[in-house]
């Protein structure tokens, strides 16, 4: 999107030596649809993998007690929950 939008303004340029109205409007329209599109698909792989490692390191919390547990039957205390604190 973004490189049609500037060959269509350079070609506008070069052919009627002025960038038509329609012109700028679409490059702009382009520009605007691609960074859109751009920073959408940034933000949703960031907290993707936010929260991928949120739920990673709940899960090797809630392992190791699981493990002490097993370890220690005799162990009277509950399990922790990660969610409480």
């Amino acid at each position: 999107m973004i490189a049609t939008g500037i060959i269509l303004a350079v070609a506008s340029f070069i052919w009627l030596k002025l960038i038509h109205q329609s012109v700028l409007m679409y490059t702009g329209e382009a520009v605007g649809f691609a960074s859109a599109v751009f920073g959408l698909t940034v933000y949703s792989t960031s907290k993707v993998k936010e929260a991928r490692e949120i739920m990673q390191d709940d899960f090797e919390q809630l392992k190791k007690e699981l493990l002490n547990q097993t370890q220690n039957p005799d162990n009277d205390e509950t399990l922790h929950d990660p969610r409480t604190d």
